[in-house]
């Protein structure tokens, strides 16, 4: 009992932490299949969790890079997009691999991007300029 550390309601059995490592290695697949099960048996609170801190993230992406559109200054985040300012968007979301906001913040928010309603980043794509500047 002196060995252990409590956590909780729980004794962890292991003093040190390369110890809890070792047996997390070799109980790898006892740990996957316990956290597959835990997960979807509290999927709403996981949900619920991720939609937050998602919703987090881009409100700080959103205000790093301006918090408005930067050609219509539309304010409403419902509607921002992220806009490869250079384009090359595809290129680097495959290197990205996961959330572009996620990744902005990681990398400290790196020139080149910007923020773009819908409409106007939508006509940028098509027509190579915004909807504003281009007109009907």
């Amino acid at each position: 009992m002196k060995n252990q550390k409590k956590r909780g309601n729980r004794k962890m059995p292991y003093k040190y932490e390369k110890d809890r490592v070792a047996y997390r290695r070799r109980h790898r697949k006892k740990a996957k299949k316990y956290n597959k099960k835990y997960r979807s048996e509290h999927y709403e609170e996981f949900q619920a969790g991720d939609k937050k801190r998602m919703g987090q993230i881009k409100s700080e992406v959103y205000a790093a890079y301006g918090d408005e559109c930067s050609c219509c200054g539309e304010t409403n985040s419902l509607f921002f997009q992220i806009d490869h300012i250079e384009g090359g968007g595809t290129k680097n979301r495959k290197k990205v691999g996961g959330s572009m906001y996620r990744w902005l913040r990681k990398n400290n928010f790196p020139a080149g991007f910007q923020i773009l309603c819908a409409n106007c980043h939508i006509a940028k794509h098509r027509k190579g300029v915004c909807h504003e500047r281009y007109g009907n």
